[in-house]
């Protein structure tokens, strides 16, 4: 302390204030000094409090925000599942216009051989018993089974053996095989428009 008097003042506030020179110290009632000290207690309280509410509130948030990210990326994976089976649709329905398409192409060539087989059966009908094309020409697979059979029975019973009947009906003509053969080469040509003799 300095040799300087020292000075007390009262203040409005009912506190005291003791100089020294430069410096003061101040008296305060204690009734005061417990109101200050409780309102920092309760500032520190809602302090306190404001920090708890903010950190529930921040772990809500965070938990909300992971459900949120979970629900995203579970739609982005619906999504993406949902291109996928588009994607694969697309790739089948490709594939099966491609197989329906070869299916009417084998179809077609199907009706083309079975044309083919039933033009040949009938030259054979025709060429084995001899008979006039315009018996057969119009005749299913199916007809020309009975009709083979029919002829086959009848050949049998009258024992034609290689006569055939001539159209003009002037009886029974031999026909060798080489015939036979050259007649149904000559027809096969001129169905395609080659005319052989």
């Amino acid at each position: 302390m300095t040799d300087s008097p020292l000075t007390y003042s009262a203040n409005k506030d009912g506190s005291i204030s003791i100089k020294d020179g430069d410096k003061e110290v101040r008296f305060v009632k204690e009734a005061d000094l417990l109101t200050v000290k409780g309102g920092a207690d309760a500032s520190e309280r809602k302090l306190r409090d404001s920090e708890a509410s903010w950190n529930t509130k921040e772990t809500d948030y965070k938990s909300q925000l992971s459900q949120h990210t979970d629900a995203k990326l579970a739609a982005e994976a619906r999504a993406k599942n949902a291109e996928d089976k588009v994607t694969s649709f697309n790739t089948m329905q490709g594939d099966y216009t491609k197989v329906k398409q070869d299916l009417e192409a084998e179809k077609t060539k199907g009706v083309a051989s079975l044309t083919k087989a039933l033009e040949y059966r009938r030259q054979l009908v025709v060429s084995t018993f001899g008979i006039p094309v315009d018996t057969v020409k119009d005749k299913t697979m199916e007809q020309l089974d009975s009709y083979e059979e029919a002829l086959k029975a009848v050949s049998k019973a009258r024992g034609a053996g290689n006569y055939v009947a001539s159209p003009g009906g002037t009886g029974a003509q031999t026909q060798t095989a080489e015939e036979r053969a050259h007649k149904i080469l000559v027809a096969a040509y001129a169905k395609q428009g080659i005319k052989i003799d």
